[in-house]
């Protein structure tokens, strides 16, 4: 159901005389309740005039998960490629409104991996960037943090060494 504690604004409007229309402005609050997407009830009144009801969907601006692109494989160590983020309410919509921060690692069969970036912030909840690895390794993951308990991995790649810049040979 939709909580009025889970909105701010007034819970009626006045049309004024020789008026036909009003604005009635919501917000809905972040209330860490993930309760998919309730259906709202307007109802509108007046002396002297038929009722009218109407009913909207009320979208959960919660976040509930996030998800991250396929990564194909092999990657080059140090070489940026590009991955997607996505950040869904309970429902499993894409919350448009959403604007939180992330962090970024990387980990695969020798440990932590370097990376760059670390951290991100969705954008009307997608984030989209390049990345890169800064080591060799197999069986490379990525892992999405937004926090609150809320990861994801990526699927595993490999890393492989890129090629050779220069070659120096003395004797």
């Amino acid at each position: 159901g939709l909580y009025p504690e889970a909105c701010a604004g007034s819970a009626s409007v006045v049309i004024p005389a020789g008026q036909t229309t009003a604005t009635l402005s919501v917000t809905l609050e972040t209330d860490g309740i993930k309760d998919g997407s309730p259906i709202a009830k307007i109802s509108a009144s007046a002396a002297g005039l038929n009722g009218a009801n109407a009913s909207l969907t009320v979208h959960d601006r919660d976040l509930d998960h996030i998800s991250m692109s396929a990564i194909t494989s092999p990657k080059t160590a140090d070489v940026a490629f590009p991955i997607s983020l996505t950040a869904y309410n309970i429902a499993g919509e894409i919350i448009t409104i959403y604007g939180g921060s992330f962090s970024l690692s990387a980990s695969g069969q020798g440990g932590t991996l370097a990376m760059t970036p670390t951290s991100g912030t969705f954008s009307s909840g997608l984030w989209s960037g390049n990345v890169s690895i800064n080591a060799v390794d197999p069986a490379a993951a990525i892992k999405a943090d937004a926090g609150g308990g809320i990861v994801t991995p990526s699927n595993t790649f490999a890393v492989q060494p890129g090629a050779i810049p220069s070659f120096v040979w003395s004797t």
